[in-house]
């Protein structure tokens, strides 16, 4: 149920979609634009969950089914890093929607603005130095290592 949000004077300021009801909603929504990706990253998680649920093995629970993703995720980290690019992602330090997370292959990590309109990146803290970001610990590890040589 779409909810009108007005302001104290009355005005109608927005609208409130909850994520439930916004399958309903998203044909109407322009492919691409600021709120269908704000709606699809909101979204992902769950939709995420629900196929992992779906797409068991008898004998397969979702916490293993969510080590083998976790797995997976820090496959592509180690290669993407090995290949000396960064990663991007969100966490709770992004406030605004247009905030990511750059984690460099040195182990770095910096909040950046990301401008999708003009593909510009604005650098706006450091978050971590050489070594000591979130997936820093990746560098230590064996499937790293192996590759590295």
């Amino acid at each position: 149920m779409i909810k009108i949000v007005v302001n104290k004077d009355r005005k109608n300021t927005g609208i409130f979609i909850p994520i439930e009801d916004f399958e309903h909603v998203k044909p109407s929504v322009k492919a691409g634009s600021m709120i269908d990706k704000l709606m699809d990253e909101l979204t992902e998680s769950e939709k995420m969950r629900e196929m992992r649920l779906k797409s068991f093995d008898s004998d397969m629970s979702l916490k293993d089914s969510e080590i083998i993703q976790q797995y997976k995720l820090e496959e592509f980290y180690i290669t993407t890093f090995l290949s000396g690019k960064p990663v991007y992602y969100k966490d709770k330090r992004c406030v605004s929607p247009s905030d990511i997370i750059r984690a460099e292959a040195d182990g770095s990590e910096t909040l950046i603005n990301y401008d999708w309109q003009t593909n510009m990146e604005t650098e706006i803290r450091k978050l971590a130095n050489r070594g000591e970001g979130k997936y820093a610990y990746l560098f230590h590890d064996p499937r790293f290592l192996k590759r590295k040589l």
